[in-house]
């Protein structure tokens, strides 16, 4: 009689435990829903199935971006303009160089040819993309800081 009073309060701690647990996460999901705009779509909803979504979803997929992607990012930062900036045909000194940059260095550092960094770049024609490998590095002798010539 003792075994089954005990095993009858060793059941009662299971599932209080797994109440428990189930109300903790409930309340994950809950906050989960409302830190994100879409939440309002299954706030109707709470089931398990989404409280164990919650709780075990896989990672979030990286975005893998290209080097001439990075390129163009670090253009962007350091010349304070921003990518629609630099493929537009606008032709303002500040923007020339840095399409200058973002074309010196994906010559360099990577295996595009010049027609295709042209089309990457606004559709540009490979003579330009040619020129800016060119003069890039005129400029910035200028400004006392020597590059060696890309490919």
């Amino acid at each position: 009689m003792q075994q089954f009073a005990f095993s009858r309060t060793e059941q009662g701690i299971r599932r209080r435990a797994i109440e428990r647990e189930s109300m903790e996460a409930e309340q994950r999901h809950r906050e989960h829903m409302e830190r994100y705009s879409h939440a309002s779509l299954f706030r109707t909803s709470t089931s398990f199935r989404f409280v164990l979504r919650d709780r075990w979803a896989p990672p979030q997929p990286q975005v893998i971006k290209s080097k001439f992607q990075r390129i163009e990012e670090r253009a962007c930062k350091t010349f304070k303009v921003n990518v629609s900036a630099l493929k537009s045909i606008r032709r303002d000194d500040k923007l020339v160089f840095a399409r200058q940059f973002v074309t010196y260095w994906a010559i360099r550092t990577t295996e595009l040819s010049s027609s295709q960094i042209g089309r990457l770049l606004g559709g540009r024609d490979h003579t330009t993309i040619l020129r800016c490998k060119k003069v890039y590095p005129a400029r910035r002798a200028k400004m006392g800081r020597t590059l060696r010539e890309a490919r």
